[in-house]
């Protein structure tokens, strides 16, 4: 389904054009700046300041990646993520975690960058929906790309401590879960020795809804599932403005 968030047209892509050459490779992708600039604080105040970018309408994104650019240059277009299951990423447990760890979380990574909220929903939605269905964990490469690349209390991170906090619950009631108790033990200790932040989130989040575990409330269905009825709320995992509309509800329309 396409979302209302945004409808493209004549007025709402403007006439004015520029040029973002992204990567050490310099790749150019050419878009219409209102488009671009609507959706990305980052980019509206680059491009519509008293800077050289807003002059010449050129912008360098040496240490992005291109690929990541061209994703977000489909969605800004298209308002559509790359399909799932692909040739290039089948439904296997291989497919799956390279999609998620190479596309999805540096889609996600990038979107915060830019500040453009509504690509970083989608992705955490669509995050959440792979890993529901092919029954999949944040294994340790990815949980370590959330916090090398997304800023404190990112909800990114949220959502792979409390993946991690799902497990270690699991693994207590002896639920079989597709991960071994020593690659789980041994991930999460690399992890926290690595990234201290994490140890922190993780602490404050299984204090936070350690009773909501215990009594078996908080499913993995309540954390990939985007519900209201005894979870965290469909929202929960999406970055919004004060007073603005989720493109859930404008989906609804």
């Amino acid at each position: 389904m396409t979302s209302k968030v945004f409808q493209l047209s004549a007025e709402a892509m403007g006439t004015e054009i520029v040029t973002i050459y992204v990567g050490p490779k310099r790749k150019p992708f050419v878009l219409h700046k209102k488009l671009l600039c609507d959706r990305s604080e980052f980019f509206s105040k680059a491009l519509n300041g008293g800077f050289k970018e807003s002059a010449e309408g050129i912008m360098y994104l040496p240490e992005d990646d291109a690929d990541v650019f061209e994703v977000t240059n489909m969605f800004i277009y298209q308002d559509a993520l790359p399909a799932f299951p692909s040739d290039k990423y089948p439904a296997t447990a291989a497919g799956t975690r390279t999609f998620i760890n190479v596309v999805l979380f540096q889609q996600f990574a990038f979107a915060s960058k830019i500040c453009f909220d509504y690509l970083a929903n989608r992705v955490m939605d669509m995050i959440q929906d792979v890993q529901r269905e092919q029954t999949r964990f944040p294994v340790l490469p990815m949980i370590a790309f959330a916090y090398q690349n997304t800023s404190e209390k990112s909800k990114l991170r949220i959502y792979c401590v409390l993946m991690c906090l799902l497990m270690v619950n699991w693994r207590a009631k002896g639920v079989s879960i597709n991960v071994t108790h020593q690659d789980q033990g041994k991930a999460l200790g690399e992890v926290v020795q690595r990234h201290p932040d994490f140890g922190s989130d993780y602490l404050e989040y299984e204090w936070k809804y350690v009773q909501m575990f215990r009594e078996g409330k908080l499913r993995v269905l309540n954390i990939l599932k985007r519900t209201d009825e005894g979870g965290l709320g469909r929202c929960f995992f999406h970055s919004h403005l004060k007073n603005s509309t989720c493109h859930l509800d404008l989906e609804k329309v």
